[in-house]
């Protein structure tokens, strides 16, 4: 019997991916080039677990069986929006689905026994029990993957590391022949299958009829990658992304990688990181400008006035006076900042207010 398999093209700048099953073609999803393997990154080991226990849950049900798991399961949880996600869980649902263990699930369920020589010495324990241990060491799996994943990110794309005076592409060539541990997997994976498919189907058609049918209603012709697993899938994305030249960056808020939608020079991402309630793209802008007036002078200026009026606070200046004082002087700083007060007025302020050893404050 077949393994699963997995089928993918890249049109107009998107991934268009499908699962093919053993008898009927599995769900597709497309994603602009590169959002698929970023947003893989995205759910933590907590959001994996839960997602495989409640496969584990529905596969342990009686009343669950193999049509179920697809029709109901899948298509309740299915995860649309991480397309490499739903893969994995559809993948494990087609190997749940499949009677027995035949040779190409055994070889799948390996990674769970790392213990055993080969798949096949598997077949010493139960049915039940390695499908469950395999959909039990899924989320660790994939939290692997997902390492692996960033690694490899960073050895592409990171700016300050020993290859950033090469481009993307450049890293890749030099990675690919160097033994990088890091880059081992994606080493293995540099070489793809690649088929022409036609958006028709004429799989019946003999060469003489092909012609006709193919002068009748022209089809467009697709350059169709065929894989065994998601991985191997995963590394083609990194590769078309790195040769398509995405534009893919580091959030300088969450440190989560993302491809800018807006201005090309954003280093802010627009996911809600964890804990905060705004995007970081709203986060990262106010720090932003918070760490630009701590850093100007005029700011500078106004804390170095409040420390000379703090010292007098309670002895030569009573505390309402230096409530008002400090009110007018954080006033007069932010008419600095936005240009409507010169420095040199604002800090000529400063020195006649905060320097004259007297007991009002200076309030004009």
């Amino acid at each position: 019997m077949k393994k699963l398999r997995y089928k993918a093209c890249i049109e107009d700048d998107s991934l268009h991916i499908l699962c093919c099953g053993n008898t009927s073609a599995g769900p597709q999803f497309h994603a602009p080039l590169g959002d698929s393997i970023l947003g893989f990154l995205a759910p933590d080991r907590k959001n994996l677990e839960e997602l495989f226990s409640g496969l584990l849950a529905y596969y342990r049900q009686e009343a669950a069986g193999p049509e179920q798991l697809r029709e109901t399961f899948f298509s309740r949880l299915c995860p649309r929006d991480n397309p490499y996600l739903a893969c994995y869980l559809w993948s494990a649902i087609e190997m749940l689905r499949e009677p027995g263990l035949p040779d190409w699930v055994l070889d799948a369920f390996g990674s769970a026994f790392p213990w055993e020589p080969t798949g096949s010495s598997l077949r010493r324990y139960p049915d039940s029990l390695v499908k469950r241990r395999y959909i039990q060491s899924l989320p660790a799996l994939l939290a692997a993957q997902q390492e692996t994943i960033r690694r490899e990110l960073e050895l592409l794309w990171k700016k300050q590391s020993d290859l950033s005076a090469l481009a993307p592409e450049q890293r890749l060539f030099l990675l690919t022949r160097s033994g990088d541990p890091a880059f081992r997997s994606l080493k293995k994976q540099i070489s793809f299958r690649c088929v022409l498919e036609a958006t028709e189907s004429y799989d019946s058609l003999q060469p003489e009829a092909l012609r006709d049918a193919l002068l009748a209603k022209p089809p467009r012709i697709i350059q169709m990658y065929e894989f065994d697993t998601p991985e191997a899938l995963q590394n083609f994305e990194l590769v078309q992304m790195t040769l398509e030249h995405c534009n893919v960056k580091q959030c300088a808020n969450c440190g989560r990688w993302f491809i800018p939608k807006g201005r090309s020079d954003s280093i802010y991402c627009d996911r809600i990181a964890p804990g905060e309630g705004k995007p970081c793209s709203e986060i990262g802008a106010t720090r932003r400008r918070e760490e630009t007036v701590r850093q100007a002078p005029a700011h500078l200026a106004y804390i170095a006035a409040v420390k000379r009026m703090s010292k007098r606070r309670g002895k030569s200046l009573s505390d309402g006076d230096y409530k008002a004082w400090s009110s007018l002087a954080a006033q007069k700083r932010d008419a600095c900042l936005n240009g409507s007060l010169s420095l040199e007025t604002y800090n000529a302020w400063l020195d006649r207010t905060s320097r004259q050893n007297r007991k009002s404050g200076d309030t004009e």
